[in-house]
Protein backbone atom coordinates (compact mmCIF):
# COMPACT_ATOMS: atom_id res chain seq x y z
CA UNK A 1 0.00 0.00 0.00
CA UNK A 2 1.71 3.15 -1.16
CA UNK A 3 -0.74 5.64 0.35
CA UNK A 4 -0.72 4.63 4.03
CA UNK A 5 1.64 6.45 6.40
CA UNK A 6 2.21 6.70 10.11
CA UNK A 7 4.48 8.43 12.57
CA UNK A 8 6.17 6.36 15.25
CA UNK A 9 7.54 8.19 18.23
CA UNK A 10 10.37 5.68 18.45
CA UNK A 11 11.37 2.17 17.45
CA UNK A 12 13.44 0.39 20.12
CA UNK A 13 15.19 -2.94 20.69
CA UNK A 14 17.51 -4.45 23.30
CA UNK A 15 20.91 -2.74 23.36
CA UNK A 16 22.85 -5.99 22.96
CA UNK A 17 21.25 -6.58 19.55
CA UNK A 18 23.47 -4.99 16.92
CA UNK A 19 21.36 -5.85 13.88
CA UNK A 20 17.72 -5.97 14.97
CA UNK A 21 15.06 -7.75 12.97
CA UNK A 22 11.46 -6.59 12.96
CA UNK A 23 10.69 -9.28 15.56
CA UNK A 24 13.20 -7.59 17.92
CA UNK A 25 11.62 -4.15 17.58
CA UNK A 26 9.02 -2.46 19.76
CA UNK A 27 7.10 0.55 18.47
CA UNK A 28 6.70 3.37 21.01
CA UNK A 29 3.70 5.69 21.11
CA UNK A 30 4.19 8.41 23.72
CA UNK A 31 1.50 10.81 24.94
CA UNK A 32 1.49 13.67 27.41
CA UNK A 33 -2.24 14.26 27.91
CA UNK A 34 -2.39 18.04 28.26
CA UNK A 35 -6.18 18.41 28.42
CA UNK A 36 -6.88 15.24 30.38
CA UNK A 37 -3.97 14.63 32.76
CA UNK A 38 -5.86 11.86 34.61
CA UNK A 39 -4.52 8.47 33.59
CA UNK A 40 -6.41 5.20 33.58
CA UNK A 41 -3.62 2.79 34.37
CA UNK A 42 -3.28 -0.37 32.31
CA UNK A 43 -5.37 0.94 29.41
CA UNK A 44 -4.88 2.65 26.06
CA UNK A 45 -7.27 5.50 25.36
CA UNK A 46 -9.68 4.23 22.70
CA UNK A 47 -8.94 6.96 20.21
CA UNK A 48 -5.19 6.11 20.27
CA UNK A 49 -5.62 2.36 19.82
CA UNK A 50 -6.04 2.54 15.99
CA UNK A 51 -2.98 4.80 15.76
CA UNK A 52 -0.89 2.27 17.70
CA UNK A 53 -2.23 -0.60 15.58
CA UNK A 54 -1.42 1.11 12.27
CA UNK A 55 2.01 2.22 13.42
CA UNK A 56 2.77 -1.45 14.13
CA UNK A 57 1.29 -2.47 10.76
CA UNK A 58 3.29 0.16 8.85
CA UNK A 59 6.56 -0.60 10.67
CA UNK A 60 5.88 -4.35 10.49
CA UNK A 61 6.32 -4.84 14.23
CA UNK A 62 4.28 -7.18 16.39
CA UNK A 63 4.30 -5.17 19.61
CA UNK A 64 4.22 -1.62 20.88
CA UNK A 65 4.41 0.20 24.17
CA UNK A 66 1.81 2.91 24.70
CA UNK A 67 3.28 5.42 27.16
CA UNK A 68 1.39 8.24 28.87
CA UNK A 69 3.21 10.57 31.22
CA UNK A 70 2.06 13.41 33.44
CA UNK A 71 5.07 15.43 34.64
CA UNK A 72 5.40 16.36 38.31
CA UNK A 73 3.69 19.67 39.01
CA UNK A 74 1.74 19.67 35.74
CA UNK A 75 -1.68 21.16 36.56
CA UNK A 76 -1.01 20.36 40.22
CA UNK A 77 -0.37 16.63 39.61
CA UNK A 78 2.36 14.40 40.93
CA UNK A 79 4.42 12.41 38.41
CA UNK A 80 2.38 9.63 36.80
CA UNK A 81 3.21 7.14 34.06
CA UNK A 82 1.09 4.54 32.31
CA UNK A 83 2.86 1.98 30.10
CA UNK A 84 0.79 -0.63 28.28
CA UNK A 85 2.16 -3.37 26.01
CA UNK A 86 -0.02 -3.69 22.90
CA UNK A 87 0.12 -6.51 20.37
CA UNK A 88 -0.76 -6.08 16.71
CA UNK A 89 -4.29 -7.21 15.90
CA UNK A 90 -4.15 -8.34 12.27
CA UNK A 91 -7.75 -9.57 12.39
CA UNK A 92 -8.95 -6.04 13.27
CA UNK A 93 -6.60 -4.37 10.78
CA UNK A 94 -7.41 -6.64 7.82
CA UNK A 95 -11.02 -7.47 8.62
CA UNK A 96 -12.32 -4.09 9.75
CA UNK A 97 -10.00 -1.11 9.47
CA UNK A 98 -8.24 -1.71 6.17
CA UNK A 99 -11.45 -2.16 4.13
CA UNK A 100 -12.75 1.14 5.55
CA UNK A 101 -9.48 2.93 4.79
CA UNK A 102 -9.39 1.50 1.27
CA UNK A 103 -12.96 2.68 0.68
CA UNK A 104 -12.13 6.14 2.04
CA UNK A 105 -9.00 6.34 -0.13
CA UNK A 106 -10.90 5.26 -3.26
CA UNK A 107 -13.63 7.86 -2.64
CA UNK A 108 -11.05 10.58 -1.97
CA UNK A 109 -9.11 9.64 -5.12
CA UNK A 110 -12.30 9.64 -7.20
CA UNK A 111 -13.34 13.03 -5.82
CA UNK A 112 -9.89 14.42 -6.53
CA UNK A 113 -10.04 13.14 -10.14
CA UNK A 114 -13.47 14.73 -10.70
CA UNK A 115 -12.14 18.13 -9.58
CA UNK A 116 -9.57 18.15 -12.42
Amino acid sequence: INWLAGSLDKLVWKSEITEPTQADCIAIEAKCPYNQPQLKFGTVKGYYWPQVQFNMYISDTDKADYVECVPKGFKGNSFKMNVVRVYRDDAWINGFAMPKLEQFHAEWKDKKQRKK
